[in-house]
């Protein structure tokens, strides 16, 4: 065991758990990590190390890059990221420098988010919330548009997704990411970005980080019983009348932020205007 080849694939592996690739999350050869290594292997999934050497063994052009005589030292590390082992071996052709068992070491995500060690191709950077119950962080990503109720947060975060590995996904450091507001008196959104609806409308959040911007609309929304509006309305046939629905507390019009439809368009209809046209004289109702 060689103390800089250790050193080269514990970063290699955190390299991995980003970019499952011998091309490093940069962009660059995974050769460029170490003048001395000559050769790599890689694989991820395995809790064990000796679970890591039997894939490598049954796998043949592992198997046969483990066991060219010219190498003469190696280096072997392992990064876990959500449950996710990510192992790497690294061969060198110059013998070995004496080095001491290392201790485990716990790398936090911010450290993890260093330039150096992003992938920041935009296809790899989605926005979406986490899950604050799990160890694992939701594979699911938020629409070019979504939906916030009025007075309430979401927590949503930019992360980089390892799509060669499943999709594993690691969390980006928020304080290199600065999240923006079209509209902040709709939504706002701090620096760890956490929106809140703060009034009927939409808003455009806006996140950049390392010279890439992702935009995500955010339409806020109220429960239909904070809203105002008639509920029985008397016309007579062959007329039209707009009819206005306002949020109770913000006073505002949110005709165009709710959807509502006839449940009887024989006899009245209602556009996109919200204006109501009767055919007859009979009751009909409306539902939202």
């Amino acid at each position: 065991m060689d103390e800089e080849l250790l050193a080269a694939a514990m970063e290699r592996a955190a390299e991995t758990a980003i970019n499952y690739s011998h091309e490093r999350p940069n962009g660059d050869g995974c050769f460029t990590i170490n003048s001395k290594m000559g050769g790599e292997n890689i694989t991820y999934g395995q809790v064990t190390a000796r679970g890591a050497y039997t894939s490598w063994k049954n796998s043949p052009g592992h198997y046969q890059n483990m066991t060219l005589k010219d190498w003469k030292s190696v280096g072997i590390g392992c990064f876990k990221n959500n449950e996710t082992y990510y192992w790497v071996q690294v061969f060198s052709m110059l013998e070995a420098e004496p080095i001491k068992e290392p201790a485990n070491k716990t790398v936090y995500k911010s450290k993890l988010s260093r330039d150096e060690f992003v992938d920041i191709e935009w296809q790899s950077m989605i926005l979406h919330p986490y899950d604050e119950n799990s160890d694992l962080f939701r594979l699911e990503t938020l629409p070019t548009n979504f939906y916030l109720e009025y007075g309430k947060e979401k927590e949503v975060h930019l992360v980089n997704t390892n799509k060669k590995s499943g999709g594993f996904n690691l969390l980006l450091d928020d304080s290199k990411i600065a999240y923006s507001s079209s509209r902040p008196g709709i939504v706002s959104v701090q620096a760890d970005g956490t929106l809140k609806a703060l009034d009927i409308g939409s808003s455009v959040i806006t996140a950049k980080y390392l010279g890439r911007t992702l935009g995500r609309t955010v339409t806020t929304y109220s429960n239909i019983n904070d809203l105002t509006g008639p509920e029985e309305l008397i016309m007579e046939p062959s007329t039209k009348k707009k009819i206005s629905f306002k949020h109770k507390e913000t006073k505002k019009e949110v005709n165009n932020y709710i959807k509502r439809e006839s449940l009887n368009p024989e006899i009245a209809t209602v556009d996109q205007s919200f204006s109501e046209s009767y055919e007859r004289s009979e009751k009909c109702e409306f539902k939202f």
